[in-house]
């Protein structure tokens, strides 16, 4: 006999019929390869992702943990260093004009360096750190200027306000040059890039020129009262 269909049109599942009239099961083996055969609902392709399908974010944070395990330990002691510098700035203090002018060039002589060590004496790199510092200079002057700041003509020092702006500015200027050593090794051309070197160049110079303003100023406290003690 012919094996019968279900209502559906298949064979019966569960039976097949011999010519003698005697009912037998399906086979095991048959039964395996027809389970083996249809795909399975919770498979390990959608149970566990491949790193391909991973979210962008998660592959994000995975590298940004593995650059900062590898950033040599002396980059993170300069960091220590330069945080401590700014946190002595939040409060009042009273300086000799000497010690006005020490840390804007050493901000000054830190980007400038950042730039050499980057891009060399690419023309562009310092045409960019040129117009930052300039563009500072000329119109941020008076953004940074230090309300309060006073000569003490008793001990010949000008009194400074504490502030949180030389933290904020030191702190922008290290994840200037941290931001573009990561990104020039892991992409080495970008050094001879003209967008990306002047871009950078012209953010040193833009921080660094804050800087310097800022010392500018206090400079001028002290210069303007001097000159009128002379007088």
């Amino acid at each position: 006999m012919r094996p019968q269909r279900g209502r559906s049109g298949h064979f019966a599942a569960d039976r097949w019929r011999r010519q003698d009239g005697v009912s037998r099961p399906r086979p095991a083996f048959r039964r395996r390869v027809v389970a083996a055969a249809r795909p399975a609902r919770h498979s390990a392709t959608h149970r566990h992702r491949t790193p391909a399908s991973r979210p962008s974010h998660t592959r994000s944070c995975t590298m940004l943990i593995q650059i900062v395990l590898h950033t040599p330990g002396w980059v993170w002691g300069l960091f220590a260093a330069l945080i401590a510098v700014g946190l002595s700035q939040v409060r009042d203090r009273a300086l000799s004009p000497l010690r006005i002018a020490i840390l804007p060039l050493a901000m000054v002589a830190l980007s400038l360096s950042g730039v050499l060590t980057a891009f060399g004496h690419f023309p562009l790199a310092l045409g960019g750190w040129a117009a930052g510092l300039g563009i500072a200079l000329t119109f941020a002057r008076s953004l940074v200027a230090v309300r309060g700041a006073r000569w003490l003509a008793d001990s010949q020092t000008v009194h400074v306000p504490g502030s949180w702006l030389p933290l904020a500015l030191i702190v922008a200027l290290f994840m200037i040059k941290y931001a573009a050593g990561v990104n020039l090794a892991m992409h080495p051309a970008l050094a001879t890039d003209a967008t990306f070197a002047a871009t950078c160049s012209l953010a040193y110079g833009l921080f660094s020129g804050l800087f310097l303003a800022r010392g500018l100023g206090l400079r001028a406290v002290a210069s303007q009262r001097q000159g009128v003690a002379a007088a």
